[in-house]
């Protein structure tokens, strides 16, 4: 029986981990959660905490024992944050979340947003893709300058995406795909890692083992993982939110 008050919890035996058929796996998976940020360096690459192996960028995090490594390829960074602090222990609960239904679920959103939205990978209509633009300006002696800067509207990003609303066809900056799972709001690119972790550990049942609360950190059990995943608090009508569980 798990322990739902320790932080971490493994539920499916490691035999196929001990008899090599996962391979490097479980490195891949830590692969999926850490972060890309260069102002959060620490948390570009897993680090290790008392027994455990984590990998986080602040809004996803993975957590398991650091035996099921099969290679360790980096260190831990100096400053790697104190992630086991966060992974909640209060907030008991039990639910069961079958990953089929989630993966047709997710798929069910990513149709009502093809629905609302025509979205296109382009170059940037201000700068052509240069991602620089000149600005022209004429000085107490009427002499003109002209001055490279960077390009206001995709700021030197190489990939720059149109978002066009399909009923008005008005142009709009943004949205969040967000799925409803029991009354909490998660970012379906966050989820899909998670989704991602159960399908290549051959895990058919994701657990949610503790929340405070609809907004607060929610923890997962997966396979032998523990995953925690900040639900989405702030949106607004550009986003399109499904009901999936």
């Amino acid at each position: 029986m798990q322990n739902r008050n320790s932080k971490v919890d493994g539920s499916t035996s490691a035999s196929l981990v001990q008899n090599g058929m996962l391979g490097d796996v479980y490195r891949d998976v830590l692969r999926l959660f850490q972060g890309t940020d260069p102002l959060r360096e620490a948390m570009q690459q897993p680090f290790f905490q008392d027994e455990f192996v984590i990998a986080t960028d602040a809004h996803k995090l993975v957590c398991f024992k650091k035996e099921l490594l099969k290679n360790i390829d980096f260190e831990s960074h100096p400053k790697a944050p104190n992630a086991l602090a966060v992974i909640p222990t209060e907030g008991i609960v039990d639910i069961d979340l079958d990953v089929n239904a989630l993966i047709k679920g997710i798929s069910k959103s990513n149709k009502a947003v093809a629905k609302r939205y025509k979205v296109v990978e382009c170059e940037c209509p201000d700068c052509d893709g240069s991602g620089f633009v000149d600005y022209v300006f004429e000085d107490h002696k009427r002499k003109k300058h002209e001055i490279e800067e960077t390009c206001p509207t995709c700021e030197n990003e190489t990939d720059f995406t149109m978002i066009t609303e399909i009923e008005t066809g008005n142009d709009i900056e943004g949205f969040q795909e967000l799925i409803k799972i029991h009354n909490s709001l998660f970012d379906v690119n966050h989820f899909e890692k998670m989704i991602e972790t159960a399908e290549m550990l051959n895990v058919i049942t994701i657990k949610i083992t503790n929340k405070r609360s609809d907004t607060s950190i929610h923890k997962f059990v997966v396979g032998e993982c523990t995953i925690c995943l900040v639900p989405v608090t702030n949106f607004d009508d550009c986003d399109v939110v499904t009901n999936i569980a």
